[in-house]
């Protein structure tokens, strides 16, 4: 089982005024839905797609911070939620059914949603953090983050796991997973189909920090509870939280906080064996479950 060739896809940029932003857009015959992608990942890498598609939307899949071909230096969040906000005035976009905030970019989506209630209709938040609390959850992983994925070290880091991913594809594979599952990485490899194993793979050797991972993390522990508590009870829009009890990268607690703090937001508890619901055992549920929100009322 071998990674195969690199499959980003197509991207443009666009200067806006804090700068240059990249972005990926396919039509439909909806409003688009606005993706912001988590840590290690930018608008040429698809995850969790095939459920927006579906639905008839179109796709707006924006690199934050310091991902991709970002430019607009260390924009926290609520600064970034602003310049979104511009892009989808720019494409002259005046609503969006959804917007979507997978991992580390759950923030700006909530920022998005609650700051600008005129042009978001839904939000949808997937294994997202952080919600009030810190987050990497563990002081080990705070301390060892920017080691590890640093602009500098990070492209060692990743340079490294292609390798291994390429030349010991299951070593590879228990090495990426381990971290973000709290059973055993062997365990969640049994969940995955033979073709999920190779959309991993291929997504794994994709990644990169950039500065953008070193961004989220500084962004991340400026972030103050009350007014972090504050934005979410702001949030006026239908809402989906999903999330893994399993995930070993963002803790359940981040989804409850979420789900109880936004008003009227519902909780989708996935049965996925780790951080990437969108491979294993209940990808049927979770893309169900996105459809399903897509086309009731919403905004």
């Amino acid at each position: 089982m071998a990674a195969g060739p690199r499959r980003s896809l197509p991207t443009r940029t666009v200067t806006l005024t804090a700068g240059t932003v990249e972005f990926r857009s396919e039509p439909g015959t909806r409003p688009p839905v606005v993706v912001l992608p988590g840590g290690h990942m930018h608008a040429g890498l698809a995850l969790g797609e095939e459920s927006l598609r579906a639905s008839g939307s179109a796709l707006l899949v924006v690199s934050r911070p310091g991902y991709g071909r970002t430019r607009v230096g260390p924009l926290g969040a609520r600064d970034f939620a602003a310049v979104v906000a511009e892009l989808c005035d720019r494409l002259g976009h005046t609503t969006v059914e959804a917007v979507v905030g997978i991992s580390a970019g759950g923030r700006t989506a909530v920022e998005l949603a609650a700051r600008h209630p005129s042009l978001v209709r839904r939000l949808v938040l997937q294994s997202a953090a952080p919600a009030v609390g810190p987050w990497p959850d563990s002081r080990l992983q705070r301390r060892a983050a920017p080691v590890l994925f640093g602009p500098r070290a990070g492209t060692w880091t990743w340079a490294a796991t292609r390798l291994l991913l390429t030349r010991a594809p299951e070593l590879g594979l228990r090495a990426v997973i381990g971290p973000l599952t709290t059973g055993s990485a062997r365990s969640c490899l049994r969940q995955l189909t033979t073709p999920e194993r190779t959309a991993v793979l291929r997504l794994f050797c994709e990644m990169s920090s950039g500065t953008g991972f070193a961004n989220d993390l500084q962004d991340f522990a400026r972030l103050d509870p009350v007014e972090a508590r504050r934005t979410l009870t702001a949030v006026a829009c239908p809402t989906l939280v999903m999330a893994s009890r399993a995930d070993g990268s963002v803790a359940w607690t981040h989804a409850q906080a979420f789900a109880t703090t936004i008003p009227g937001a519902r909780l989708y508890e996935s049965s996925a064996p780790w951080h990437l619901i969108w491979f294993g055992a209940d990808r049927a549920g979770v893309e169900a479950e996105v459809r399903a929100f897509l086309a009731t009322p919403g905004g």
